[in-house]
């Protein structure tokens, strides 16, 4: 199924999240967390829904902000995971608030 604006998604409206130009989309880093907890006859689904999705490369410069990212969490007392801070760098490079 490909999301529309008129969706709603577990028990959120979406409506305008499209016109206001959002896009749904994923890395690398969604892609293996969602193929490590697939179960068995769920593989077809999955990828049609993957497909469906806006797939945003990790770039060196991603790369160098999510190496940034983590120093400065750390710094801050706080343990993130690898694969969040990439998420986080993906979307911010995006244009997603901080």
């Amino acid at each position: 199924m490909t999301p529309t604006p008129n969706n709603r998604r577990h028990g959120h409206d979406t409506s305008g999240f499209f016109d206001q130009g959002h896009i749904l989309a994923c890395c690398l880093v969604n892609i293996t967390e969602v193929y490590a907890g697939i179960r068995a006859g769920e593989e077809a689904k999955t990828q049609a829904f993957l497909d469906s999705l806006e797939f945003l490369a990790v770039t060196p410069q991603i790369a160098q902000m999510a190496g940034l990212l983590l120093r400065d969490w750390q710094r801050k007392g706080q343990t993130l995971s690898f694969s969040d801070v990439i998420i986080a760098a993906v979307a911010l490079s995006c244009g997603s608030p901080r």
